[in-house]
């Protein structure tokens, strides 16, 4: 027995000596045209006996293990229902609740790390990143987007950065643009572009100031749908750009005519094995801007790491050998020191 649960969920019902997780896990992600699909499976077993859960209890178990096996991009593929899934789901269910209350409160908000021009060390941008007390994002941000909360956090987030840009500019200091995140749920709203307007409007400020980051991830979602919400995006004189390029298993190729126009590279590339992550890195850079686009290097965080990025050709540096994510204060104390470059 076999159905929709919701969403992009379904459940199906079979004896356990019928069921082999990983085989069905990989019959499922075998689409058409020799196409792949992400699936990800949650299981438990359900049967007689007083210490067996019923079929509903056993299918609220099996989504505690799919959520599980969801939040684990690199984990595996399936996961079985164990107890401690039910003490992590109390805890979800409080951290929801906690993040709700901080953005009706403002205790949920944005950080700014500096990007920096390659080599002239100007200061040329900044990344909002969203910070809420003591969790840091990796915490809290897939919460967000499983609950479906998503969209309201990125949109307060870029509320809140364009509050700053707003007084900084009050203030006659010099400011630069700065670049949001944008969930895949988020993006796929088919009104952001007319939302991000608004909140400019508001404020009264240019497009050029906000820049927006998707996450390589979106190239999973279907094409045509990815690329209608990019050109959405563009065409309302937003900069978008690629976001930890190398975390997925998306290639320079399939940027090839996308709606793009910055390719941020991942840490992970930098550090990598020295000998095979320049070869990687030198390759990127080249194409990327075969494509006509620039290239961010993420994650610096020595100087041989800037020096060999240098020399690749990056356009722009982010990372902690230049400076953390900072408060709004201190990013201010930055705009007024020219920069720090």
């Amino acid at each position: 027995m076999a159905g929709r649960v919701g969403a992009d969920r379904f459940a199906v019902l079979a004896p356990r000596s019928l069921l082999d997780e990983a085989a069905l896990a990989e019959a499922l992600s075998r689409g058409p045209a020799g196409a792949r699909c992400a699936v990800r499976m949650g299981t438990c077993e359900a049967g007689p006996g007083s210490s067996a859960p019923g079929p509903a209890d056993a299918l609220e178990r099996a989504l505690l293990a799919l959520r599980a096996a969801k939040s684990e991009r690199r984990g595996p593929r399936v996961r079985r229902f164990s107890p401690a899934m039910l003490e992590e789901a109390l805890l979800y269910q409080d951290a929801l609740e906690g993040l709700d209350a901080a953005m009706a409160s403002d205790d949920l908000r944005p950080a700014f790390q500096p990007v920096f021009e390659c080599p002239s060390g100007r200061l040329a941008g900044a990344e909002a990143l969203s910070r809420w007390g003591a969790p840091g994002p990796g915490a809290y941000v897939p919460l967000l987007e499983e609950a479906g909360l998503a969209p309201a956090h990125d949109l307060h987030i870029v509320s809140l950065a364009l509050d700053c840009l707003r007084a900084w500019i009050d203030a006659d200091l010099p400011v630069v643009p700065v670049s949001a995140n944008l969930a895949c749920s988020t993006l796929l709203d088919p009104l952001l572009a007319r939302r991000l307007e608004a909140l400019l409007r508001e404020r009264r400020l240019p497009a050029c100031l906000l820049h927006l980051e998707v996450s390589e991830e979106a190239w999973r979602l279907d094409p045509d749908q990815l690329r209608c919400a990019l050109m959405r995006l563009q065409a309302a004189g937003f900069s978008v750009a690629v976001d930890d390029f190398g975390t997925a298993s998306t290639s320079l190729s399939a940027l090839e005519g996308a709606p793009v126009d910055v390719v941020k590279l991942d840490a992970s590339l930098l550090r990598a094995d020295p000998g095979c992550g320049a070869v990687v890195v030198g390759a990127a850079v080249r194409l990327v801007h075969e494509l006509g686009m620039v290239v961010v290097a993420e994650g610096v965080e020595d100087a041989s790491q800037a020096r060999f990025l240098e020399e690749a050709g990056a356009d722009l540096l982010q990372g902690y050998l230049y400076s953390p994510p900072l408060d709004a204060e201190a990013f201010e104390g930055l705009l007024r020191d020219g920069g720090g470059g």
